[in-house]
């Protein structure tokens, strides 16, 4: 199965709008990401310092 990884500018977008109060549909839209991707996204536990952008 192929498919492209979310980079760490969308994780922390989803972190974002997630705190913002969007809903996976909406955050799906925005970033132009099937919501079963944001869903297993949001799902993993992940570190919060993988969330932050490198400056």
């Amino acid at each position: 199965m192929y498919y492209n990884h979310l980079s760490r500018k969308e994780r922390y977008q989803i972190f974002v709008l997630l705190q913002a109060g969007k809903n996976k549909k909406e955050i799906a839209q925005l970033l132009n990401r099937h919501p079963s991707t944001i869903s297993r996204e949001i799902k993993m536990v992940v570190c919060p310092h993988f969330l932050v952008p490198k400056r």
